[in-house]
Parts: structure tokens; sequence; C-alpha cells
């Protein structure tokens, strides 16, 4: 049934906002008055289902206005819709018989729905009012036409007495199930779901008594097949056999309860989307005026709720305004969505907004969708500048790059690989396809390449290529899978030319061949000739012991130092020929000390942890010299220990020392050195150079007159610890 609706309001914009919300959905009429005193004129020539009225208004205000149609006896719902919140206000209107008291502010949506539901409320109510006294007017005049109409009503009607019940019309049985005899058999709240069945109870013994009770409440029941069903209630005292008695009239209100409960769902939906938003949501109308706004304060800058009803143009710059209105004209003619981008400046910095334009529905309103993507714009920047430089990086690259699918169809090279290649263009070397093009084929790149895809790991190899342009090359590839996901779209390959390398290394190895080979044979000769001298020294003293003379001893002491020469460099010409390994302390420790012989009275000790050390392959022979230049040199020598441990930095010293006489301060760096001593060998000399080859260092630090301490220091990453009885 339609409602016809009298708001009251002195402002102009509210009124249509307000007439334009409660007049989408629902069968509202709306009659609009400025002020009390044209209310008033409206009211005596036109009938009104609800008045809605602003409190503060020029004249006669609210609550003036109230007091007045309640004077004329006209009992019409009334409902304060205002900005005032005091409390005095709520009471002193509610004391005047305003049915409902509203605030305005906070989202319009949510603000006009609760308005509505407050009007269809009211207006049920005294529409139930007013039918239920018109049945209790007949039921004073008639108990024949009350039973008439109580059983013609759809409305449940029922009268109780002493707590019981004593009449229930068919309305009432349609209701809640139950027979009126049963129902007859029930007290008055028998009915009455177990929550509410206290309160029901207590107002309806008031009523009864003639005492004041609420006249209309709403509560559950609980029909006769267990549904709970919400109904709303009337009640008012009358006579009956000569005694106060209950009358009551019960609606089923179960649908507007459901109606609301789904509304407030939507309404709490509708909220959280909103309050989850970065963006600001605004609502502009067909004059440029702001008219709604949402906005999650701190997630985005936006323009202050107080700008409500102000002209775009008086808040946003002219050039954004004329932006605005070009699509606005665009979108209401079109209809189509319109995009946007503006800046504005917050404290002295530049700050990036996306707006999204749409028409909203039923009216020539704009809902505009803001959203700050400055930090977006920055990482766009960010990412270009990176793109450029990664791009200048990979283009200026001293080695080749070159990306394909899994098909082997190229999609990138840089001009390195051009040089690499011989080709004349990047168009012509994408004219190659990496897994089918013959001479890919036979140096085997393209094999890698489908052992990198099909196997998903990066593939090293070098290889000797003759390219389509004529270019010999030896080639160093390092084919990656490009992995998506899980699954691989393609490679990327990295391709180094390594030619002038490999002649490089080709050349040293035959140089290295010559001169060891020149070297092997020179020993040879020259040790074939020592020999010889030394045959003949030899005889000469066996044949003529009484002329042996000092010269001739000085002579075989030169012989014996040549020789020692010679052996040298039979063991330097080894050094660095092979490549290091990882090497057990504790085994190289033993071997050398097996080595050298150590006699029995000389006592060894090892402290050694379960370590290896990356170094080259002649560490033992390293160790046996460090153990022979004790045996020769350390005087009064009874001990020789080793001795492991971690140091500061992540590095392993590794210390031998023994209890002999040590070395004098002076001669500490002297004796690591190639000149030192040369008569008696180059023992420590060869020692410093087989550690260096992989960062090893040596220093002797003992204290002179308590023994030698050579202490080994390597570098961290160069040693580890190992299980000692892993195989």
């Amino acid at each position: 049934m339609a409602i016809r609706i009298l708001l009251v309001d002195d402002e102009p914009v509210l009124l249509d906002i307000a007439t334009i919300y409660l007049q989408r959905e629902e069968d509202f009429f709306i009659e609009t008055a400025q002020s009390g005193d044209q209310a008033l004129e409206l009211l005596a020539s036109n009938s009104f289902d609800a008045i809605v009225s602003d409190y503060q208004m020029p004249g006669m205000n609210g609550l003036a206005l109230l007091s007045s149609i309640r004077k004329q006896g006209i009992s019409i719902p009334f409902i304060i819709f205002t900005g005032k919140g005091r409390e005095e206000v709520v009471i002193e209107a509610l004391n005047r018989g305003a049915d409902f008291y509203l605030q305005k502010g906070g989202d319009p949506m949510s603000q006009f729905a609760e308005l509505k539901s407050k009007i269809i409320h009211a207006v049920e109510k005294r529409r139930a009012n007013t039918t239920l006294e018109e049945q209790n007017q007949r039921l004073e005049e008639s108990e024949a036409k009350f039973r008439n109409l109580a059983n013609s009503t759809s409305t449940a009607i029922l009268l109780y007495q002493d707590d019981q019940w004593i009449y229930a019309n068919p309305a009432a049985e349609r209701m809640c199930g139950y027979s009126a005899e049963e129902i007859c058999a029930m007290k008055f709240w028998g009915f009455v779901a177990p929550e509410f069945r206290d309160v029901v109870k207590e107002w309806g013994r008031l009523r009864e008594s003639g005492r004041d009770a609420p006249k209309t409440y709403e509560f559950k029941i609980l029909t006769k097949t267990g549904e709970r069903v919400w109904v709303h209630l009337m009640g008012s005292t009358t006579e009956y056999q000569g005694r106060l008695a209950g009358l009551i009239s019960v609606i089923d209100i179960s649908e507007r309860k459901n109606m609301e409960e789904a509304l407030r769902e939507k309404e709490e939906n509708y909220r959280t989307l909103l309050n989850s938003m970065s963006e600001t949501i605004l609502i502009i109308d067909g004059e440029d005026r702001f008219t709604g706004v949402h906005h999650n304060k701190g997630k985005i800058y936006a323009l202050p709720e107080n700008f409500l009803g102000k002209h775009i143009g008086d808040v946003l710059a002219l050039p954004i305004y004329e932006h605005y209105r070009v699509a606005a004209d665009i979108l209401r003619k079109t209809g189509k969505t319109q995009l946007g981008e503006y800046f504005l400046e917050f404290e002295g910095e530049q700050h990036w907004f996306e707006a999204t334009l749409n028409l909203r529905d039923g009216d020539e309103s704009i809902v505009a969708v803001i959203r700050n993507t400055t930090d977006r714009r920055q990482m766009e920047e960010v990412l270009r500048e990176n793109e450029a430089r990664f791009r200048t990086l990979v283009e200026n690259a001293p080695i080749g790059i070159i990306q394909a699918d899994t098909s082997g169809r190229i999609s990138y090279v840089n001009h390195q690989i051009l040089e690499i290649l011989g080709s004349p263009s990047k168009e012509a070397t994408a004219q190659i396809n990496l897994l089918t093009f013959p001479r890919l084929c036979e140096s085997g790149i393209s094999h890698d390449i489908q052992t990198a895809i099909r196997e998903k790991r990066t593939v090293e190899s070098e290889h000797r290529h003759v390219s389509k342009w004529g270019t010999d090359s030896c080639l160093r590839c390092r084919m990656a899978p490009l992995d998506t996901d899980g699954d691989v779209t393609g490679i990327m390959g990295i391709v180094e030319d390594i030619t002038v390398r490999r002649r490089a290394e080709d050349a040293l190895r035959l140089a290295n061949h010559k001169l060891s080979l020149l070297s092997r044979i020179t020993r040879h000769d020259i040790l074939n000739d020592i020999t010889t001298a030394k045959g003949y020294l030899e005889l000469h003293e066996a044949e003529c012991p009484a002329r042996v003379s000092p010269t001739l001893t000085h002579v075989e002491e030169a012989i014996t130092r040549i020789e020692r020469e010679v052996e040298f460099t039979a063991e330097y010409q080894e050094l660095g020929t092979s490549p290091p390994k990882w090497q057990g302390v504790r085994q190289v420790t033993e071997d050398s000390l097996s080595q050298m012989n150590v006699p029995v009275e000389i006592q060894t000790e090892m402290d050694i942890s379960p370590v290896e050390i990356y170094a080259d392959q002649l560490l033992t022979l390293a160790i046996s010299n460090i153990i022979r230049n004790a045996l020769v040199h350390a005087k009064g020598l009874t001990k020789i220990t080793v001795i492991t441990r971690e140091k500061p930095g992540g590095e392993l010293c590794i210390a031998i020392e023994d209890d002999g006489t040590g070395v004098p301060d002076e001669k500490k760096e002297a004796i690591l050195q190639p000149t030192y001593n040369r008569r008696s060998g180059h023992g420590l000399y060869l020692v410093r150079d087989i550690l260096d080859l992989t960062g090893i260092t040596i220093r002797e630090t003992g204290t002179p007159g308590e023994g030698a301490h050579f202490e080994l220091v390597v570098p961290a990453g160069r040693w580890r610890y190992f299980t000692e009885d892993s195989p």
C-alpha cells in the first residue's frame, strides 16, 4: 500500500536528497515543506501517513511542530530526523509524542535505509493500532459484530483472563497451528519462544491488571510444528464478563523481519567492502556538486568530507575540472566508462590519481572512484630505469647473451653475439633455429640446449663452432632454462669466445712441454756428469789417499751442492702442474712424518680436528720440508707437535712446533727467502711457494730458545670440517 510522507526541512538540498532516496524502491509519495508553518498548512488540506521533520528550523522548530500537531488530536507517526544529537532533545521529542528520533550523518545509503525502515514500521504500527482500535470499538458496540469481524480478519485476535487464553480467532489458529480449544487450554505465554517468555508474561499480567504496559512489541512464537515466527503484538485492556481481560491482536511479521535481516546483512557486506577498499568514492550530481563521499582515512589522499554540496570547480583546480567536464559529457552521452589521471600537490610532493567515472543507475549522477597511483607510477619509473640500465649492461657486455623459446626460435641476442658469430645483424641471427641448425647440431650446442630444457638444469660446456658466416671459434656456453611456475618456457644462453685463450693455453702448454723436456734432458746430463765426477774423485781417493788435498775436498763439496740444486729443480718443476684438491690435514701430517723417518727417540704429537684444506697436491712435500727443517736444525730436539685451531674471521691455523733452540728474531723472515743459506737447500722457500698457490700463508712465530713455531693460515672457504668415518 502506498505511503504518503510529509518531509519538513529548511534545507532544500536535503529535501531533494531525501526525496530521491525514499522514492527509489518503496511506494512512497513525498510532499515537502521548508518550515513548520508550511507543514501545518499542508496537513490541514492533505492526508499523510507519516511526518519526517528536522529539529532546528527558523521560526517553528521540529518539537514545536510536533506539539502543535498532537494538540490538534492528530496521532500521525512523527519522526525527528536531524543533525542534533543531544540527549535532552531526544527525551523531549519522545515525551511530546515522537515515534522515532534519527540523527543525520554517516553513510547516506545506510542512513536512508534506516529512515525507510522507521517510516514503514511507524506506519504499519499506526495502521495496526488503528485497526485494533476500530475493532475494539466495534467489540464494545456488539459482541456479535466483534466475533464476525474477528473471524473474518487476517489479524490474529486473542483474549485472555487470569493468565489463560479464553478466546482465539481463526487467524490465531492459522498463525500458531493450534486449534482454538488447544489455545484456550494454554497460558497466554504458552507458545511464546523461550527467550521472550518472561517479558511477554510480565507485560501481559500488567495489561490484564489495568496497569501500564507497552501497547506494542515484537517477539517470536513457537508454532505447533516447532517453527519460530516473528509477530508484532498490539495489546489493550477490555472488560469481559464484568472483569478486566487482556485483548491483543497479532500480525505475522516474519517476512518483514527476514527482509530487514537481509537488508542489514547486505548493508553490512557493502560497508565491509567499502571499508576494505583503499579507493575514495565520490557521487557528483548533474550540476557538478558533490552529494556523497566514502573514503578510508590513511589509505589515500582524499578530499575532506565537508565538501558535500560544494561545486567540483570550487574544490579542484580548473584544469582538473575541465577534464572532468569533458569526460562527464562523453559518459552521459555514450554511457561508457571514462578513465582519467591527474596530480595534486601534498606537502610539497606530487601525487598522482586515477579516476574512473560511471553513471549511477536511475539518474544523471556520476560515481567517481579515485585511486592513488603515486606508488605505482614511482615503481614504473624505477622499473623503466632498471630496464634501461639492464639493457645497456646486456648490450655492452663483453660476453654474448641469447634467448630463445623451447622450440629453438631466437627472441633476443645482444651485440656481442653478432661479434662472436660474425653475423651482419640481429635479424639475420634470429633466422637460425638453435635446435635444428646443422652446424649447431654438429658442434654439440643444440644437444646442450635440449638437455637444459629436458632436465630443467643449467648446462655448461666448451665447443668448437663454425658459424653460418664462417667464423671459427672456441666457445664457452652456459645454457640455463627459463622457469615459469615449474614449466620451462625457454632458455637463456651466455656465450663467451675463448678462442684467444685457448690458443694461448695451447701455446703455453707447448712451451711448458718444451721447457720440461729441456729441463729433464739437461738435468739428466748434469746428473750423469756429476756421477762421473764423483766417481773419479772416489777413484783418486782410493788410489792416492795420501795425495788428497783440501782443494779436492772443496771440489767434492761443490759437486754435492750442484747435485742438490738439480734435485731442487726437479721438485720445483712439479709445482702447480696439477690442480689443487681437498686433503685431510691429519693424513697429510702422518704421511709427512712417515716420509721423514723421524727417529723413535723424538716424540710426535697431533691435536688435529677433522678438517680438510684445499691445497696444491705437493702439500705433503711442504709439510715434510718443515719437519726436515726441525730434524736438521733444531738442536736438542725431543718433540714435534702439530695442532689445528679455528681463528676469528673463519680462518684455520695449522701450527707445527718443536722444542729445539728456535729461530732468532732477525732470521724469522729470512729463512723463507730463496737466497737464505742456499748451501743447505731451498726447503722452506719451496714450502712457501707450494702454500701460496692456494692462498695459504706461513710465518715463524716461536720464541728464540724455546723452539720453532710455524703457523700455516688457511683462508675462510679453503677449509672445511668432515666426518671422519666417511669414505
